[in-house]
């Protein structure tokens, strides 16, 4: 009945290490920033059923990278352009903790999934005079 009020933590681990650079290409024309982090977690559940202790086990990759450029063609137009990408990548299940629901009979270790991510995005900012300013922005995801 303890295992039911006060079920065993998971065993669990998670490493977040990143990166990041930027500066000019073109003195006081051409920037660039790029920076990426990726994150990777693992997850070991132990379960004891009735029908004996099992182990499982859970991966999960996670990807946050950014690219992005500026250009100052001249001090009235500057444009920007920018990329994401942020896919995660799930390897295993991890099943209920409650030991009086049936062990899993299925092979958790293949189940898992990929989730892509990304964005594009561009903008524009021109001032022809300082009373007039357009701006546009673009994105797809």
């Amino acid at each position: 009945m303890a295992d039911f009020f006060q079920p065993k933590e998971d065993k669990y681990s998670i490493w977040a290490p990143s990166a990041t650079i930027g500066g000019p290409i073109l003195k006081d024309r051409l920037h660039f920033f790029t920076a990426y982090s990726p994150e990777l977690e693992h997850t070991t559940r132990d379960i004891a059923y009735t029908s004996g202790a099992r182990s499982f086990e859970q991966d999960k990759k996670r990807h946050f990278s950014l690219v992005r450029l500026d250009y100052a063609a001249s001090s009235k137009l500057q444009v920007n352009g920018s990329y994401l990408w942020s896919p995660s990548k799930r390897n295993g299940s991890l099943p209920n903790r409650d030991i009086r629901i049936a062990a899993p009979s299925n092979d958790q270790s293949i189940q898992g999934g990929y989730l892509p991510a990304q964005t594009a995005s561009a903008g524009l900012n021109w001032a022809p005079s300082s009373k007039f300013v357009f701006s546009a922005r673009y994105g797809y995801k």
